[in-house]
């Protein structure tokens, strides 16, 4: 359409013009614009001194026609270049999706607090029926939650407030939900022993544990805190040298501070060839059964009883 408007009828393009036939029309129509040759010779080999004022003329308006050719070649391929681009996009069909395409990247799931609902149904028990402040606090991971507290101490009113495969940076970081706000004398903790699997170290454990005693004594400065060491099982007899690295570290820290006590709950599990006696835990040798907790329950009930009367 651009092409036919330009020449204004001079020529007949049929819609099979190709791009040979409108360069040759091109050509001729800007020869045919140039009109007669200017003389640039008066004989063979030699110049003139100086062109007429007739000469200068023509040599103008063929410059000027030049020059308007020029714009006019510059507009119309300009157009054939858009028109054919256009005509390439109507009529090429998109390529099939290739079976191999690389599928968007997926955006990163935000990480979901893995104890949340736990500590939640603790807060929604709480609110239906509130436990009596200035007790006890069990806290910590399975072997707490395994831990039948009213069974084994039914006149301490203990509030279980463990949560299974928990790490003791879990129970620093939601102890102002489910351990101070019972305002306890005595808090019994146990954690260490998930946290050594998934390779953290004893020093680690040991700061975390300090972490637990600022932040619980920042809003019950008076609480006797029991520290339950990290017992050696036989699922986990790899980490018997960290357990007690970590025992030794924690001990240290409770010596140093009347309000910590550290519990020796490791030892009373081990035979006299210091082997894990198999027969207080379950058929996973990580968890303690009823024997265990029974073992357990002896050991910690005197020191709990101590710490109960320091704490009044």
């Amino acid at each position: 359409m651009v092409i036919a408007a330009w020449w204004g009828g001079k020529h007949s393009l049929g819609p099979s013009v190709k791009w040979g036939d409108l360069l040759s029309l091109l050509a001729s129509d800007t020869l045919a614009n140039f009109g007669p040759e200017i003389p640039c010779a008066t004989a063979p080999g030699s110049m003139p001194d100086a062109l007429s004022t007739s000469q200068v003329n023509v040599m103008n308006q063929q410059l000027l026609k030049l020059s308007h050719v020029a714009a006019s070649l510059t507009l119309v391929f300009s157009s054939l270049v858009a028109s054919f681009a256009l005509a390439d996009q109507a009529t090429t069909k998109p390529a099939p999706a290739s079976a191999e395409a690389v599928a968007p990247a997926k955006q990163p799931v935000p990480a979901v607090d893995k104890w949340e609902s736990a500590i939640a149904k603790f807060e929604a028990a709480d609110l239906k029926s509130p436990p009596k402040q200035g007790g006890i606090v069990f806290v910590g991971s399975s072997s707490i939650v395994g831990w039948n507290t009213e069974k084994w101490f039914p006149e301490h009113g203990v509030i279980n407030r463990g949560f299974g495969g928990s790490q003791l940076a879990d129970s620093v970081r939601y102890a102002p939900r489910i351990v101070t706000p019972y305002k306890p004398k005595v808090v019994v903790l146990y954690a260490g022993d998930n946290d050594l699997a998934q390779k953290k170290t004893p020093t680690q454990i040991a700061a975390d544990f300090e972490s637990f005693v600022k932040v619980v004594h920042q809003e019950c400065p008076d609480c006797q805190i029991l520290y339950l060491s990290v017992k050696i099982c036989e699922s986990r007899w790899k980490n018997k040298d960290l357990a007690r690295e970590t025992n030794g570290l924690i001990a240290k820290q409770c010596e140093a501070n009347p309000l910590l006590t550290f519990v020796d709950l490791a030892s009373p599990l081990l035979g006299e060839d210091g082997m894990p006696q198999n027969k207080y835990f379950k058929k996973d040798l990580l968890h303690l059964n009823e024997e265990g907790y029974d073992v357990w329950t002896k050991t910690l009930m005197p020191v709990l009883d101590q710490a109960v009367a320091a704490g009044k």
